[in-house]
């Protein structure tokens, strides 16, 4: 009888395509999966922490691909599912991961900035799941897909909390992490007529404290210790969420023991969203 370890996380017969995976969580997904025997095919517009992350950890070319494309233009998704199918000859997981938000006030909105964000966070996510949907094949097990929403895409942000720090999330932002919610329930029926299931998870926000990857992606984020303390008195859990909880529940998705999950949105906030 296999562990329980081995149960969750064997994935010796996953390649796995990852977007966004340049950034805090796509590089710990990356190594986790990695660690765990998945192929990855890593993608995102900045490759350079993910070149770290390889040489750093000693990971063979056997075990990852990166390709530096943008998911928002349709002609290079069709040359990732090429270049990595090439390479591993198929790909049969797919973690939805690459995001962009704004954070100027509503009020100065632009058009530019509402596209940025539509672009990448709902076209760069259907453009993805629509190309492995048409190239699965089911020789080749049960296709996941795995869509990463947010909590905000269930509730609206507390401005209280944004006391010292520019990064209030914004109205568009939280559309299209719904709309990816939604996105999930329709490929959920549509794609499992092709052996796929299809969940998303909403993560709460993530703690800079705790990153296990590098310097670069902790200089972004800039979270003060005053909007720290505001959203922790905000959760039930009383903090942000480590890395690896996030992580985690995205390993557990793509997992054969979550095989009866199909159309399911994982929120993995601390209870932020219960009250």
């Amino acid at each position: 009888m296999e562990n329980f370890k081995d149960s969750i996380f064997n994935f010796s017969q996953k390649v796995v395509l990852v977007t966004g995976a340049n950034g805090q969580v796509g590089l710990s997904l990356v190594k986790k999966l990695v660690e765990q025997n998945a192929k990855v095919v890593a993608v995102d517009l900045k490759v350079n922490n993910l070149k770290t992350l390889k040489i750093s950890n000693k990971i063979k070319e056997s075990q990852l691909l990166i390709l530096k494309k943008d998911i928002k233009n349709l002609l290079q998704v069709k040359k990732v599912f090429l270049e990595g199918e090439k390479k591993f000859k198929y790909i049969n997981a797919l973690v939805c991961n690459a995001g962009v938000a704004v954070f100027e006030n509503y009020l100065v909105r632009t058009e530019k900035a509402l596209d940025k964000v539509i672009d990448v966070n709902i076209k760069g996510t259907f453009y993805c799941i629509r190309e492995f949907i048409k190239n699965h094949n089911k020789n080749h097990g049960c296709g996941v897909i795995v869509n990463v929403a947010s909590h905000y895409g269930l509730i609206s942000p507390d401005p209280r909390i944004y006391t010292d720090t520019k990064r209030a999330s914004s109205e568009i932002y939280g559309a299209s992490k719904a709309a990816i919610i939604q996105m999930t329930k329709y490929f959920a029926v549509h794609s499992i007529k092709k052996n796929i299931r299809t969940n998303s998870i909403s993560p709460g926000g993530i703690s800079d404290d705790n990153n296990e990857i590098g310097k670069e992606v902790l200089q972004k984020i800039k979270q003060g210790n005053g909007f720290k303390n505001e959203y922790s008195k905000r959760c039930p859990m009383g903090r942000l969420a480590k890395i690896n909880e996030v992580v985690d529940p995205i390993l557990f998705l793509l997992s054969s023991s979550s095989s009866y999950i199909n159309g399911h949105n994982l929120v993995v906030d601390g209870g932020y969203t219960i009250w």
